[in-house]
């Protein structure tokens, strides 16, 4: 799993739990027969420790668990433990992060295959463990990274997915049969809409419709920014969908076939910021839009081919890769290009950065780490094919699709990590 400095998911849910002061290590929690939480009478009678948000724990009277009274002393070491347990997680993430970081800069992992399917992957996106995999026929799958199987297939597209957008609960894909398909409950589908797969799948298949938006060229970006998802096409075009109200609430023209695009999301905004859309054009112009007016505030030609990738953090980082093989960082207050890159010797097909790094994968058929500030390489990987679609890091992991039907893991944590024959990087 992603590895990130500070207090992660896992501490926090620890935290939510404040049974655990009464059943750490016997079993014993709030939770009711197969997973249902006790009614609220049933819980106040268990005795449990209480969180309040100031002034700490707040005890209420110990009562029998178990037929055993957990009082004073007994509750205290409980405590002990529950603390000595968050702060041994907190301690474990923030060496790893350290080990992440110091691995990066060294150019070293180890590689493993964390999917397989029956189709070609055309593109990927990644959360925590979980994968969703858009591919060449149509199909997209969400899979887990840890036992490799497939969790659940949607269909719908008719061509090939062009693009794909996945927040951990939302899945928003694009595809060149000019449709964006939304699943807004795929990770928690409802069972009277699974049906196992054909011919002898052993995973389920979601028949509900997805939420259906169309352009009328080739959809070419998507990405996901809260309740609302934006989308670009090969039509000229950058639309804004409201997902609650299943409707568009703005079409931007671009003034050219759009190839790529991004943009802030309100949910993420520093108080009292902007928010830009950023399109790249397939004649190689970069344009970003204010989203309080729709006004053009800037366009400036990026690369002598297409604007093929664009990665922007909402604003400050804005970074693309072009046809020409180039990657360009952008200081977007002087509307020029700070870092020039000589990246690849193919397009460039993905691209992602951070305050330290720029990860960029290119039709040639490598994956590159780049240094953020210098623009210096530091590790390059090899052994993809030229239908490289998708790179994507987090934390100290890197994953990767241009091995035809395969998706491969590279490891900046556990770099000891040896494949099993037969697998992919071995």
């Amino acid at each position: 799993r992603p590895q990130k400095m500070g207090i992660s998911r896992t501490v926090l849910a620890l935290l939510a739990l404040p049974a655990l002061a009464l059943g750490f290590g016997t079993g014993v929690g709030r939770l009711g027969p197969a997973g249902g939480r006790l009614s609220p009478a049933a819980s106040r009678s268990r005795g449990a420790a209480v969180p309040m948000l100031r002034g700490g724990w707040r005890r209420r009277p110990a009562c029998p668990v178990g037929g055993v009274a957990m009082k004073g002393e007994k509750e205290d070491e409980l405590m002990a433990q529950l603390r000595k347990r968050i702060e041994g997680l907190r301690e474990e993430e923030e060496e790893n992060s350290r080990i992440a970081h110091a691995n990066w800069l060294a150019g070293k992992c180890s590689h493993r295959t964390v999917a397989i399917i029956e189709d070609w992957v055309r593109g990927l996106k990644f959360h925590e463990n979980t994968l969703a995999l858009g591919t060449f026929k149509g199909p997209i799958f969400l899979m887990d990274m840890e036992t490799r199987k497939v969790k659940l297939r949607l269909d719908g597209h008719t061509d090939e997915v062009s693009a794909i957008d996945f927040d951990g609960a939302i899945v928003a894909t694009g595809s060149l049969d000019t449709s964006v398909r939304v699943w807004m409950d795929a990770i928690a589908p409802p069972e009277d809409m699974l049906v196992m797969g054909p011919d002898g799948e052993d995973f389920p298949v979601y028949v509900k419709e997805p939420i259906v938006f169309h352009h009328s060229g080739a959809v070419t970006g998507v990405k996901l920014l809260g309740g609302e998802c934006i989308s670009c096409s090969l039509d000229g075009t950058v639309k804004v969908w409201d997902l609650r109200e299943n409707r568009c609430i703005q079409i931007v023209e671009v003034g050219g076939p759009v190839t790529c695009c991004s943009a802030s999301a309100g949910v993420d905004a520093p108080q009292g910021s902007s928010r830009y859309l950023v399109a790249g054009t397939e004649g190689g112009e970069l344009k970003i839009f204010a989203m309080d007016s729709w006004r053009e505030i800037l366009s400036v030609s990026a690369h002598s081919g297409a604007v093929t990738s664009v990665h922007f953090d909402g604003y400050r980082q804005l970074v693309t890769g072009g046809a020409d093989g180039l990657v360009k960082v952008w200081d977007i207050d002087q509307g020029g290009s700070s870092i020039v890159i000589r990246a690849h010797n193919a397009p460039v097909a993905s691209i992602q950065g951070d305050a330290m790094k720029i990860v960029s994968g290119g039709l040639d058929g490598s994956v590159r780490v780049w240094d953020a500030r210098t623009g210096t390489g530091i590790l390059q990987i090899w052994g993809h094919t030229a239908y490289l679609g998708s790179v994507q890091f987090e934390g100290g992991r890197l994953v990767t699709d241009g091995t035809n039907n395969v998706v491969v893991l590279h490891d900046f944590i556990n770099t000891d990590y040896k494949e099993e024959p037969g697998d992919i990087f071995e």
